[in-house]
C-alpha cells in the first residue's frame, strides 16, 4: 500500500462528499445533517488547511479546518 497526504483540490470533492455523507449516515462525523453542496463547504473551509489523503492515488479520507469565532460573553 502506498499513501499520500497532499493538498486538497477542487477535484477531489466528489470523493471527499461521499466520505462526507457517510459521516453523516453513521453519526460519528459530523453534527451535520445534510451534505453541503462545494460552494457551501468551500467558504466555510480555510483554503491553506485542506488535506485528502490517497491511497494508490484514490482518495480515502480528508481533513480541513474551520474558522470558530468566540464570543467575548463567552470568555467572562
Amino acid at each position: 500500500m502506498v499513501y499520500q497526504i497532499r493538498a486538497m483540490v477542487e477535484s477531489d470533492w466528489p470523493k471527499v462528499k461521499q466520505i462526507y455523507q457517510s459521516g453523516i449516515e453513521t453519526n460519528i462525523a459530523t453534527f451535520q445533517s445534510e451534505c453541503p453542496t462545494w460552494d457551501e463547504w468551500n467558504s466555510a473551509h480555510l483554503n491553506d488547511c485542506r488535506l485528502v489523503i490517497a491511497e494508490s492515488g484514490t482518495v480515502i479520507g480528508w481533513a480541513a479546518l474551520t474558522a470558530v469565532r468566540v464570543a467575548v460573553s463567552m470568555l467572562v
